[in-house]
């Protein structure tokens, strides 16, 4: 049989030139290009150091096989044939996607016999003249064939079989239908058949010394170098070349060497276990798919084609530095397994794959950190800034302040009540009263001025009228000597209307004017009555004090009736600030006494007045003076009288600790430092659910500081804004994630065995 070296076309003997080009036959073949009867030879798909595989069609079945024939000058012993087919009906099992399939094994008959293996026929190319004609592929394709390689190269050493001569052109990629390389390993066990017939030849070879060989030629086929007692190549075999060991190694292995009398593989690829006549091992060939990957991705071997231990440096050159485009993360991943030891190489040969796989990823989330991080970073700035805008905004509107008043409400609820002070004394004009007697309080300024003075005399410290009095009380003798005798003492009411002027001064006209002596005077009797409910329409605040048109200070009653009772001026700025009034005071508990029973307590217990300040007004159904104030559980209603907020306010300003708000900015920081931190952490990291429980941690805590600091420092932290505007402004980050990617931080350990 004749091959055209041009094509590869396999034509008869008769033939004496290509048919396709014309170019001249040579004889490869004795005899027909039929093999075994069966399968007929039709073109040379390529040539190496243990045979031809040719593209032959089965007779019979007309379908497509590569044949593989094994050179007639490596079978010459005779047991040879018997050992080839025990080795080939064991590689006939292995099945697995990533090794071609033995299909079928055999001997031809002509002349000694001439083995053969059929595979199953693929089209496509191999690794090495992929990528000598297209270019090496980047990383990211690369990964995915040296996975499948190493998942071939373990599966065949669990079931005992050595490849011993992996290298780039024993990589077959095969395309599939979408696309993407197929990897599938050729020759699978040829070289531990032919090295096992090498060995049998040259097992009876004595001792001799090694000759140096200080340079090889590169090239890619499989050599089988043999040490010839006189020290010349055997002839026998088309490639061979005598191997030189290191001085420190002659003494104890140059024996063992020739004993054995050959090292199998390529050049490169071998490892040096081999040329210290050590057996194959699993460890040597995942030395060599670590020279396949280094050279697959470095795009050169690590030592060269070096066929002589001397001229291996103790380590090969680092990666990163011979190509730009290996990241300096894959270093040591790479050579681990191109150790000159074989203890230190990893076990399996997806341990390779893995350990590079993990140091890419380590790489990729480094350039992900400086890629992604900082932009990510911009986006919780403004995510910040928004929320910083939103908690301003909020905290302005109706609707987030009637929530805020209701967690108010909620820390006082939790609070126990307490009693009065019991230096307040509630004097009311009551439905009994109005049964007692149907006279309008406005008509009794003679009564009041009479028994007021009388409570003056029993030792109150004050007494504030919770009435606007008609002006014609100022003609009324008994009240003009209690105005004019109880100057610091007496409060009388006044209220401010919209447009800022004052009623009820008209009480004070003609003679209690003239007796006061100036206008200043006469102010200094009154307090306004003023309240302003909430949005909601709860009372809960109360003011203190305002500037007149004059600039000058005007104080509420409750103020006057606190400066009576404690001796003590309220500060102008204090006074100007609302007040929260404390609603953990138990209103029920405030002493009362009916107007209609003050003759009588006079007489019988004038001492029930003593340092008293005793308020003055009125409590029946259609007095108008009822106000809305937070429900608390315990008490009867949420409708109490202007009189009994006027107590509970003096109460609160006689509590040793007022309830004071903490200014917006104090929550605004921290929390703003709160969202920054944690929105960067759902845009950076893959995973959130620490730092989400994190987040809620710090939010059931500051709850909890926001409650401690009520009860103990009687401090008002906003509660309902700060998180509605947090939960809101970290909702988009769920949309935001969405739409991004993520890369987990790898672990960057290096597996070592």
């Amino acid at each position: 049989m004749k091959e055209c070296e041009a094509c590869g076309k396999c034509l008869d003997d008769s033939q004496t030139n290509c048919p396709c080009g014309g170019s001249s036959l040579d004889v490869h073949l004795n005899g027909s290009s039929i093999i075994d009867g069966k399968y007929l030879l039709e073109r040379c798909l390529g040539r190496g150091g243990m045979g031809a595989v040719y593209k032959a069609q089965h007779i019979e079945l007309q379908k497509f096989f590569a044949l593989k024939l094994i050179k007639h000058s490596i079978v010459a012993d005779p047991s040879y044939l018997a050992r080839f087919r025990t080795e080939a009906k064991a590689l006939g099992k292995l099945e697995h996607p990533n090794i071609i399939q033995v299909t079928d094994y055999g001997i031809d008959s002509r002349g000694d016999g001439i083995p053969y293996l059929v595979m199953e026929y693929l089209e496509g190319d191999t690794m090495l003249n992929r990528f000598r004609k297209e270019g090496f592929l980047e990383l990211e394709q690369v990964f995915p064939i040296l996975k499948s390689i190493a998942s071939a190269i373990d599966y065949a050493h669990t079931c005992g079989i050595l490849h011993r001569d992996l290298h780039l052109k024993n990589v077959f990629l095969v395309h599939d239908f979408s696309g993407k390389p197929q990897v599938k390993i050729l020759d699978f066990g040829l070289a531990r058949i032919t090295s096992e017939n090498t060995l049998r030849k040259e097992e009876k070879i004595p001792r001799k010394p090694i000759p140096h060989i200080d340079k090889v030629s590169e090239t890619d086929e499989t050599r089988t170098y043999i040490m010839q007692e006189n020290g010349a190549d055997d002839l026998t075999l088309e490639e061979t070349i005598p191997v030189s060991l290191s001085e420190e190694s002659k003494t104890d292995n140059v024996s063992r060497l020739t004993q054995r009398g050959t090292v199998m593989g390529t050049p490169g690829y071998i490892p040096p276990e081999l040329f210290r006549g050590v057996s194959a091992t699993t460890a040597s060939d995942i030395y060599s798919f670590g020279v396949l990957i280094y050279e697959a991705l470095v795009r050169q071997k690590p030592y060269g084609s070096s066929m002589n231990l001397e001229d291996m440096p103790e380590t090969p050159p680092i990666p990163s530095t011979l190509q730009d485009t290996v990241p300096r993360e894959l270093d040591e991943a790479i050579i681990l397994p191109i150790q000159k030891e074989p203890e230190k190489r990893p076990k399996k040969a997806m341990d390779v794959v893995r350990n590079i796989q993990n140091a890419f990823d380590g790489y990729r989330y480094r350039m992900w950190r400086i890629n992604e991080v900082p932009k990510r970073i911009q986006i919780a700035g403004v995510l910040t800034l928004a929320f910083v805008l939103l908690f301003l905004l909020l905290s302005n509107l109706t609707t987030f302040r009637n929530i805020e008043n209701y967690l108010v409400d909620l820390h006082f609820q939790l609070m126990p009540l307490h009693p009065p002070d019991d230096r307040i004394l509630i004097v009311s004009e009551d439905e009994a009263t109005l049964e007692a007697d149907r006279t309008p309080f406005a008509d009794k300024a003679d009564e009041v001025g009479l028994l007021l003075q009388k409570v003056m005399d029993a030792g109150a410290r004050g007494v504030a009228i919770d009435f606007i009095l008609p002006e014609r009380w100022n003609k009324s003798e008994n009240f003009a000597k209690l105005v004019l005798r109880n100057q610091g003492k007496l409060i009388l009411a006044s209220y401010i209307r919209k447009d800022s002027s004052i009623i009820g001064m008209e009480c004070i006209g003609g003679l209690i004017m003239a007796g006061l002596g100036s206008m200043e005077r006469a102010q200094e009797l009154f307090g306004f009555l003023n309240m302003q409910p909430d949005t909601d329409g709860y009372i809960r605040h109360t003011q203190l004090g305002l500037l007149n048109q004059d600039g000058q200070s005007m104080y509420s009653m409750p103020a006057r009736a606190f400066q009576i009772l404690a001796g003590s001026d309220i500060p102008r700025e204090r006074a100007l600030r609302r007040l929260l009034i404390d609603y953990s005071i138990d209103r029920t508990k405030f002493q009362r006494l009916s107007w209609k029973d003050l003759p009588l307590s006079l007489n019988d217990n004038p001492d029930m007045f003593r340092d008293k300040i005793v308020l003055v007004g009125g409590e029946y159904e259609g007095s108008q003076d009822f106000h809305r104030v937070p429900f608390r559980s315990g008490l009867s209603n949420e409708e109490i009288s202007g009189l009994t907020i006027h107590a509970l306010t003096i109460n609160t300003l006689l509590l040793d600790n007022l309830v004071q708000n903490v200014s917006r900015s104090w929550v605004l920081l921290p929390m703003a430092v709160v969202m920054m931190f944690f929105s960067a952490a759902f845009l950076i990291r893959r995973r959130v659910f620490f730092p989400l429980i994190i987040l809620v941690l710090i939010l059931i805590g500051y709850i909890l500081i926001v409650y401690f600091l009520f009860i103990w420092n009687r401090l008002l932290l906003p509660v309902g804004v700060p998180l509605i505007t947090l939960i809101i402004v970290l909702l988009p980050i769920i949309f935001i994630r969405r739409k991004i990617t993520f890369i987990s931080k790898p672990s960057m350990e290096v597996q070592e065995k």
